[in-house]
């Protein structure tokens, strides 16, 4: 985390900043899966659609990485419990012994797995594109019809499911959503509430002894950049246990990836706040010494508020 931070200083970065009478404010970087590309799209389709052969309804469980993690992910979950059943009984040494043998093999095996899924993936987008192009005067003239066909298909279903998954919504979700809603506020707020404390202590030991010199200032920062969020990871973690219930009652096989999500924001989060500290740095060298404890603290402070959002 922290060498993606200092890397964030490239003069070429500063152009997502803003500046304003409150201080400075991150842009944040665009998450490839919120505003997929059609191609990511069809990619997610064909995920589900493959999962839900398998009666798998989840497949959302499973957009952690790249594509190609996400695939190495796939044939993981289905050839774990055959490289289990191939390798126990020949794994020999003591319990430690035969736990570091099963990860290192896991790990070969998902790394083997990725390796031939890249290359196989990036030649299939090759000949997707090249059949796209070549049915792209095809589908144009077709392109009202294609699209009128579909608005009526998806009327047709809507009328079909429409009534039954109101009630079904009604009856079984909606009751519940205050109560998941609160759970999952009480221990994500604790998670990032304990960030900000560290955050905020870790900031008021940096800023209490410079003496108000850029380079100086600089230096005291530097341990920013390596702050563990181990205590606010494990407070996030035990959503596993409080959503237990609701895993039992909604038929969800696994609550990992609210906790991965929770994680990864708490990252930005923090990755933002020290980008901000180390813009302060830029833009502080062109200040009086005496004005830049006030800048300081501007900054300490849009730091905390934007943390808080």
């Amino acid at each position: 985390m922290g060498a993606s931070s200092s890397g964030l200083l490239d003069e070429a970065k500063i152009s997502n900043i803003k500046e304003d009478e409150q201080g400075l404010t991150l842009t944040p970087p665009a998450d490839p899966w919120c505003d997929p590309s059609y191609e990511s799209q069809a990619f997610v389709r064909a995920l589900r659609l493959y999962r839900q052969d398998k009666g798998s309804y989840e497949s959302w469980e499973m957009l952690l990485g790249t594509e190609e993690q996400v695939l190495a992910s796939q044939v993981m979950e289905e050839v774990l419990s055959w490289l289990q059943s191939q390798l126990q009984s020949r794994v020999k040494g003591k319990k430690a012994e035969r736990i570091r043998q099963w990860l290192a093999t896991v790990q070969a095996s998902y790394s083997l797995v990725l390796e031939q899924l890249s290359v196989s993936l990036q030649a299939l987008r090759a000949e997707c594109r090249q059949t796209a192009s070549a049915n792209q005067a095809l589908i144009r003239s077709n392109l009202d019809q294609i699209m009128s066909s579909h608005c009526f298909l998806e009327e047709k279903v809507k009328a079909c499911i429409c009534a039954e998954a109101e009630k079904v919504c009604g009856e079984c979700v909606s009751p519940n959503i205050s109560s998941i809603l609160e759970a999952l506020t009480e221990h994500i707020s604790a998670g990032i509430q304990g960030m900000q404390l560290t955050l905020h202590t870790q900031m008021d030991s940096a800023f209490t002894h410079t003496n108000g010199g850029t380079e100086e200032t600089k230096k005291d920062l530097s341990p920013l950049h390596s702050i563990r969020l181990d205590q606010s990871y494990r407070q996030v973690e035990s959503l596993t246990e409080k959503l237990e219930d609701v895993k039992q009652r909604f038929g969800l096989s696994s609550t990992q990836r609210l906790v991965h999500c929770a994680h990864l924001q708490m990252e930005k989060l923090l990755d933002s706040a020290v980008y901000t500290l180390d813009l302060f740095l830029l833009s502080s060298a062109r200040l009086q010494p005496s004005l830049i404890p006030v800048k300081i603290q501007r900054a300490k402070e849009r730091v905390l508020k934007d943390s808080s959002f």
